[in-house]
């Protein structure tokens, strides 16, 4: 699959890839920019969708239309804020509003002064004022991170830029970008009263199969490594062990993200050793990508633990529950030292001990929110599957465990 399309990046053109459900998103969003641009309609819209799924990349081609028209892009003002970084002082967002419009030196000392309601009032005079003197035909602005400005003390500043929607006679788009599906109910009614409620959802499931991600990643990858052809990468996948490694970096996150790393990975691999592009390269990255860590962690546990570990998992075996506490695990493992652990009584201090320990290696987990209860009776859950202590000991050499906690592990493995 060839490269969908182009943007300009300092400077110059480069090649994006556009996914098929991205151009469903672009060709919605297009719609909206239209009746902005060519009508001079007031319009407002909400991309929202999961981190890396690829808002940016809708948003920048549904634009690149309109920039290649430099005359017409160059009637409106362009405004762009990221809601967390202008979400500490509504004031200062104010000020870069203006500046970036070219009106930020309205008073001697370089704002506007005032209470912030009246920096309001202020903003919105200059800023018809200032369409008006420079003959522009209306404003577009973009708000990263949505949900910055959609907290308490900042919806004045975002109620004012939605009131120009509302009020003023000129082309006016907003266009807000989230990972916040609920941002709409985080609004105050009189913010959501100004919002068109037009909302497009950038899912996840960016790619419309595994081919597409494949060809994304042949793309990405050619376009991090110098003089690295796509023929090259798309060569490399030929080799099994470099589609499998892809197919479960996409079965378990098949995301731009994902696209990302695994390209800036396999980039610094060639350039650390200087060799070519390999399928070896592939299965590295993907590995370093996916590794779960769990299996060396109980590989590496004292006896103590891996015994209580163990004990936890006869626990939710005979009693057919995913939810206990060290109380409940603890009766077990008083039981398993009477008959099979005789070599690992240990006191209560270090059994408490060591169970605190499995919860802070991520073994288990507490499944409640009430901290105000006695440690030992709050609920736990197992935070790992008996394919992880498989796995461990498969790793593990036998012969220097104690007989008795042997025995007892291919006890509750059977």
């Amino acid at each position: 699959m060839p490269p969908q399309t182009k943007k300009r990046r300092g400077g110059r053109e480069v090649d994006i890839f556009l996914s098929v459900a991205s151009k469903k998103c672009v060709e919605q969003l297009d719609a909206v920019l239209k009746r902005v641009f060519c009508r001079g309609s007031r319009e407002s819209v909400i991309l929202c969708g999961p981190s890396g799924c690829g808002k940016s990349t809708v948003l920048e081609q549904a634009l690149q239309i309109y920039r290649d028209d430099s005359d017409l892009w160059n009637t409106f003002h362009h405004i762009r804020l990221d809601g967390w970084t202008q979400a500490g002082d509504s004031r200062t967002c104010v000020d870069e509003i203006l500046l970036q419009v070219g009106a930020g030196r309205q008073k001697n000392d370089g704002g506007i002064t005032g209470s912030l309601a009246e920096k309001l009032l202020e903003m919105g005079r200059i800023l018809t004022d200032v369409s008006q003197k420079e003959n522009k035909s209306g404003f577009l602005i973009i708000i990263d991170q949505l949900e910055g400005l959609a907290e308490q003390k900042t919806q004045l500043i975002l109620y004012t830029l939605l009131d120009l929607v509302f009020t003023s006679t000129l082309a006016v788009c907003v266009i807000g970008m989230t990972t916040v599906l609920d941002v709409m109910e985080r609004m105050e009614k009189r913010v959501r009263s100004r919002f068109s409620n037009r909302i497009i959802n950038v899912g996840a499931e960016i790619f419309a199969g595994f081919d597409e991600f494949c060809h994304a990643f042949v793309f990405r990858a050619s376009c991090l490594i110098d003089e690295l052809a796509e023929s090259d990468v798309a060569e490399a996948l030929k080799e099994g062990t470099a589609v499998q490694s892809l197919e479960k970096a996409y079965e378990e996150r098949g995301g731009w993200n994902t696209i990302n790393q695994l390209s800036l990975l396999v980039a610094s691999f060639c350039e650390n050793c200087g060799s070519r592009f390999t399928a070896k390269h592939i299965v590295q990255a993907v590995k370093m990508i996916l590794e779960d860590r769990t299996v060396d962690v109980i590989r590496d546990l004292p006896h103590l633990h891996f015994a209580l570990l163990l004990c936890c998992f006869q626990f939710t075996r005979t009693h057919q529950t995913r939810n206990f506490n060290y109380c409940l695990v603890e009766e077990i493992y008083s039981e398993a030292t009477k008959m099979r652990l005789r070599n690992l009584k240990f006191g209560q201090h270090l059994l408490m001990q060591a169970f605190s320990d499995l919860v802070d290696y991520g073994l288990l987990k507490f499944v409640d929110r009430v901290k105000d209860e006695p440690w030992k009776y709050r609920s736990v859950t197992l935070g790992m599957a008996l394919q992880h202590i498989r796995g461990a000991v498969g790793e593990i050499d036998m012969t220097k465990m104690p007989t008795d906690l042997r025995a007892f592990c291919s006890e509750v493995l059977r």
